[in-house]
C-alpha cells in the first residue's frame, strides 16, 4: 500500500478516510511529523467532515494537506472527491492517466450503491479518465459500449475466482463475452431479468473478452491472487486496435496515477514499481483522447508493459 501511495500523482483522503489512513500510518511507525515521511502526507483532504475529528483535519491540514470541504449532500463524497481531484489535476497541469479508489465492498449497501452510482456518471466528473475501485477482495469498474478484453492472471483462472457483468440503472441490450465459464450471446441482461453473478473463467484461456452495448460493470474476485502469490506481477497491456485503460499500474511522467482513499484497506498490500518506457503490446501506442475501453490484468513474467505491481500479504 505504502509503495503503491508513493507513485502516485496526486493522493486524496476522503472524510473519514483519512482518519484511517493516519491510522494504518502509525500501525506502520510513520509519523507524518518527520521530513523523511513527507510523502505519506495527502495531497488532498475531500468532503463533509461529517466523520473524521477536527483534530485530525487540523493536523493534515498544518503539515501541508489541502482541504477542500464540500458540503453539497446532494452527492456522495466519493463523488465531490472525484470533481475536486480533476479540478486539482487542472490546476496543476497533471494528465490524469487513471484513478485508483480504495474502497471495500462490504457493509453498509447504500454505499456501495452509491461508489457504483459515482462510477456510472465518472465521465462528468473527470472527463476521459478509467475510475477503478479496489478492494481487499475484487476490482471493480465500468465498461463503456465497445469491445473489451481483460488479460486475467493464471492462479484466478486455475482457482475458478469469481467474476461479474452487473447492468446497473438500464438493461444492457447486447452483450457477448467469451474466456467465461457461461458466456453471454448477444444476451440481453437486466435487474428483474437475467444478470451475470457468481461466473468464472473457463479453464481455456487467461483471456475475457466483452463486447456490450450499452455500459456496464464488471468486478471480479482477486482473493486467491492477493492470498497465495507474492511474486506474480499484474502488468497492463495495450491492443493497438482499441483504447484502452491500465487496471493496476504506474507511470511516471505521461500517465499518472491518483489514488483516492476513501475507505483504506488494511488487508490489502500493494507494492508499486514503474519501469521507463511506453506500454507496448503488439507495437501500440495510447491516444489520450480515446476513451477506455480495455483493461489488462496479467498475471506472467512476460512484461508487455513498463508497469509492474507486486501484490503481497
Amino acid at each position: 500500500m505504502l509503495r503503491f501511495w508513493q507513485k502516485a500523482q496526486i493522493t486524496v483522503t476522503v472524510d473519514g478516510g483519512t482518519h484511517r489512513w493516519l491510522k494504518y500510518l502509525e500501525e506502520h511507525g510513520i509519523d507524518l511529523s518527520n521530513d523523511e515521511h513527507k510523502q505519506y502526507i495527502p495531497d488532498l483532504v475531500t468532503g463533509d467532515m461529517d466523520s473524521c475529528p477536527p483534530n485530525i483535519i487540523e493536523k493534515v491540514k498544518n503539515i501541508g494537506s489541502t482541504i477542500v470541504k464540500t458540503p453539497d449532500q446532494n452527492h456522495t463524497d466519493y463523488t465531490k472527491a472525484l470533481l475536486q481531484v480533476a479540478h486539482y489535476a487542472k490546476t496543476k497541469n497533471i494528465n490524469l492517466g487513471e484513478i485508483y479508489v480504495l474502497a471495500e465492498t462490504s457493509g453498509r449497501f447504500d454505499h456501495i450503491i452509491g461508489n457504483i452510482n459515482t462510477l456510472y456518471k465518472s465521465d462528468k466528473l473527470v472527463g476521459n479518465v478509467q475510475v477503478i475501485q479496489i478492494a481487499s477482495n475484487s476490482l471493480t469498474w465500468s465498461l463503456k459500449p465497445g469491445l473489451h478484453t481483460i488479460y486475467i492472471p493464471e492462479i484466478l483462472v486455475k482457482q475458478h475466482s469469481w467474476c461479474g457483468l452487473l447492468p446497473f440503472g438500464r438493461p444492457v441490450n447486447c452483450i457477448s463475452t467469451s474466456g467465461l465459464k457461461w458466456n453471454l450471446n448477444n444476451t440481453t441482461m437486466q435487474f428483474g431479468g437475467l444478470v451475470s453473478t457468481s461466473n468464472t473463467y473457463d479453464n481455456l484461456t487467461s483471456e475475457v473478452t466483452i463486447n456490450t452495448d450499452t455500459m456496464v460493470i464488471w468486478t471480479m474476485g482477486i482473493e486467491p491472487f492477493m492470498g497465495t502469490v507474492n511474486n506474480e506481477e499484474i502488468t497492463s497491456s495495450i491492443d493497438n486496435n482499441k483504447s484502452h485503460a491500465t487496471a493496476i499500474g504506474a507511470k511516471i511522467g505521461a500517465r499518472s496515477l491518483t489514488v483516492v482513499a476513501i475507505s483504506c484497506c488494511e488487508c490489502l498490500r500493494l507494492r508499486v514499481l514503474a519501469d521507463e518506457g511506453e506500454l507496448a503490446h503488439g507495437g501500440g501506442s495510447r491516444s489520450s483522447s480515446s476513451p477506455f475501453r480495455s483493461v489488462a490484468l496479467r498475471g506472467s513474467h512476460n512484461l508487455l508493459s513498463a508497469y509492474r505491481v507486486y501484490c503481497c500479504v
